[in-house]
């Protein structure tokens, strides 16, 4: 995102044009934050700039002495703006073509922040993100202010305007709600990788068993297409089903078509590109086999993913 543009004839109004460089040095502070917040709660780059943007807009509102912790107040706006977001979004999820994913972040690291852990990689999978869409918009903006700003209840209280013991009922519904479903991920980011380079190792042979051998036995595969390319219309449960579809794709893609290892929403997965356009971004949960697969194809979700790594093929595994 890029820096913010100061509203027009800001600078005459009484009491802001003297901090003007406190405040926007505050913003620029807290945006890294606020991005992650918003997408985590839209599920969308392009959205949460867009949120992110309109709360630089109304940071200038406030004199800065009406504003004691100016994080907690963008977090706010941003928290409101994306409440909003997602009360007309789920009317929008509802007339989805197939299964709904998050947009990838493909070689993001300024909007995924510092991920130290892999509880915090975990959060932002984008398996995980999906998981979110059953969730109430209030429920999701707990998890998120939770997750993003590790905001203890009294925090999270301010900024939904709530009690903490109404956010602290909140937030165990939302747990209740994902349950078990909830991905785990539970290896490092390299043998995460190794196991991406035995799966696309398996695929190149174009064995149904040699690929099964790479799965969980209770491996889900979810394709988004947005209605717009190939992709399954239902979640694909179990190894056999699952390598089969993969292999399809496989069949499919022209001579053209290249593999490049990125880091997507945190983890080593893999891009597609046919002539240098991002055809799918495949991303991976797991423990010693792949335990979630999410293949990302619809276009629209693709258009902002660049490239940093050397197609796979040279790539030394």
């Amino acid at each position: 995102m890029s820096r913010p543009n100061p509203a027009p004839g800001s600078e005459a109004e009484p009491g802001r044009g003297a901090d003007r460089p406190e405040r926007l040095e505050a913003f620029v502070d807290a945006q890294p934050r606020l991005l992650s917040l918003a997408y985590r709660l839209t599920g969308s780059r392009a959205d949460a700039e867009d949120l992110v943007q309109e709360s630089w807009l109304r940071w200038q509102r406030p004199t800065r002495s009406e504003v004691d912790d100016p994080v907690a107040y963008l977090a706010r706006i941003v928290t409101h703006l994306a409440l909003d977001y997602l009360r007309s979004a789920r009317v929008r999820r509802e007339r989805y073509v197939g299964p709904w994913l998050p947009e990838p972040l493909v070689d993001a690291e300024a909007w995924l922040g510092p991920l130290e852990t892999l509880e915090e990689r975990e959060q932002l999978s984008l398996a995980t993100l999906a998981l979110l869409e059953r969730l109430s918009p209030r429920q999701r903006a707990v998890v998120g202010l939770r997750e993003a700003f590790a905001y203890p209840y009294e925090q999270v209280t301010r900024v939904l305007d709530s009690s903490p013991t109404a956010c602290r009922q909140v937030h165990h519904r939302a747990r209740v709600r994902l349950g078990e479903d909830r991905p785990k991920a539970g290896v490092d980011p390299e043998a995460h990788r190794r196991l991406l380079h035995r799966l696309l190792a398996a695929l190149a042979t174009g064995e149904l068993a040699q690929l099964e051998e790479t799965l969980a036995a209770d491996v889900v595969l979810v394709t988004d297409g947005g209605g717009k390319v190939v992709a399954a219309r239902h979640p694909l449960v179990g190894p056999a089903r699952v390598a089969r579809f993969l292999l399809g794709i496989q069949a499919q893609a022209p001579p053209s078509t290249e593999l490049h290892f990125c880091e997507v929403n945190g983890w080593p997965g893999l891009v597609a590109t046919v002539e240098g356009v991002v055809v799918n971004v495949l991303s991976i949960v797991d423990a010693e086999k792949a335990e979630h697969i999410a293949i990302v194809r619809a276009p629209d979700k693709l258009a902002r993913v660049t490239l940093l790594d050397a197609p796979a093929s040279q790539i030394e595994p």
